[in-house]
């Protein structure tokens, strides 16, 4: 079973090579970022983990990088949550964190906190985002199977100094220990942007699979979105 979803998240996360500028060993990174975290969230160091940092491309106009904090404190229910924090300066050695977006989804055990990812990204001309992946996988016991989300978003800054959720897509994929009937999933690929003087759109590949008996269906879909307003939305 754990091959499986292992099989599962791989096709996910296997995706084409980003064009972003990394920040390197951004999870190694000293306590100087997770001690800002830590009081800029109001918890304590002991339950955070950064997951991953970015900085923006060299001709981007954005001063500064990102990190994509973890924090565990053990409330509602153990689910941690996900935080992209804006920072003014390098990760290793920011000078503050500028505003900040929780996710939906986020790892949930600790030895999992690998699976997310921050990148840069041009929306257009103007304007760029971060963008996150990240994966969560539970054990759902009246089921008696394991339920995996993995989560492609995107936040920018559009000029008022704090980020904004412009993309997000969720995909569950469901595998039951016991029963087949109830398998189903969904893989959905790196979303591709269409950038011009404004943002104009993105297109996301989507492999799902469900179950008519005991045979799998599968469905391939391309799901397009255009730029409204403020954010990505389905066409």
């Amino acid at each position: 079973m754990r091959k499986l979803l292992l099989a599962v998240v791989s096709l996910s996360l296997g995706t084409a090579a980003p064009a972003f500028a990394a920040d390197k060993g951004g999870a190694k990174k000293g306590n100087v970022l997770l001690q800002m975290a830590a009081d800029y969230l109001h918890h304590p160091q002991r339950d955070l983990a950064v997951i991953a940092t970015a900085v923006p491309y060299t001709t981007d106009n954005v001063q500064g990088a990102a990190a994509l904090v973890r924090v565990a404190d053990g409330s509602d229910g153990g689910n941690p949550t996900c935080h992209l924090l804006q920072l003014e300066g390098r990760a290793g050695a920011p000078g503050k964190i500028l505003s900040e977006l929780q996710f939906s989804v986020c790892p949930r055990y600790d030895k999992d906190q690998k699976q997310g990812g921050l990148e840069r990204v041009n929306l257009s001309s103007k304007w760029g985002a971060w963008r996150v992946h990240l994966f969560s996988q539970r054990m759902d016991s009246m089921a008696k199977g394991v339920e995996t989300s993995v989560l492609w978003g995107m936040a920018a800054d559009l000029g008022d100094g704090q980020l904004k959720l412009v993309f997000e897509r969720t995909s569950t994929t469901f595998k039951s220990q016991e029963d087949k009937k109830l398998n189903q999933s969904e893989v959905c690929q790196q979303p591709i942007l269409r950038v011009g003087a404004d943002p104009e759109g993105l297109t996301i590949v989507c492999d799902s699979e469900t179950m008519l008996g005991n045979l799998p269906k599968k469905l391939k879909s391309t799901l397009d979105y255009t730029w409204q307003g403020d954010r990505y939305l389905p066409k």
